[in-house]
């Protein structure tokens, strides 16, 4: 199955909850708190070229961002301080 017709090259993906949690994690890593924005301008960007597919899938991404810093916040708390 190919995203168009005329263009062989690029088979459709299927983008998995796995996937968006990933990109999630590493844009938190590469971008800290600005991670939000960074995807935010993402899915603007991709809407004015209207590439509706890759703008939602940056939509799942911001949507993740938040769940990703709480499990973050939970894994810290939960890991000993081995500082001592």
């Amino acid at each position: 199955m190919y995203a168009d017709s005329n263009e062989r090259e690029m088979p459709l993906l299927m983008v998995t909850p796995k996937d968006i949690w990933i990109s999630a994690h590493l844009l938190i890593k590469k971008y800290g708190d600005g991670a939000e924005d960074h995807a935010a301008q993402k899915v603007w960007e991709f809407k004015q070229k209207k590439d509706e597919k890759a703008a939602a899938t940056w939509k799942r991404i911001v949507k993740t961002l938040a769940e990703v810093r709480d499990f973050i916040k939970t894994v810290k708390k939960a890991k000993p301080d081995k500082r001592h």
